[in-house]
């Protein structure tokens, strides 16, 4: 256990959704980030990560040619980036 946040990860837990959704829209990819932000801010984990990761999942989605979400992951960024000053 860290000293930054009270987040536990079980190495056994299992979760089930039953509910397939389309993953390639630009609302999905907006919204993709601006909730990990939120879960990070949360859990009190550096952002420096977030935004490591989030440029690395980009070149991944555009990897895919997955382009609404990529724009989408872009647009969630400027808002983050608006929203907080650093």
């Amino acid at each position: 256990m860290s000293n930054f946040g009270k987040l536990i990860i079980v190495k056994k837990a299992t979760y089930n959704h039953n509910n397939n959704i389309e993953r390639k829209s630009f609302s999905f990819g907006e919204k993709e980030f601006i909730n990990r932000y939120h879960f990070i801010k949360k859990n009190k984990i550096y952002t420096r990560y977030f935004f490591l990761g989030a440029v690395v999942k980009t070149f991944l989605n555009l990897s895919k040619l997955q382009l609404l979400r990529v724009l989408g992951n872009i647009s969630g960024l400027t808002k983050i980036l608006k929203n907080n000053k650093f």
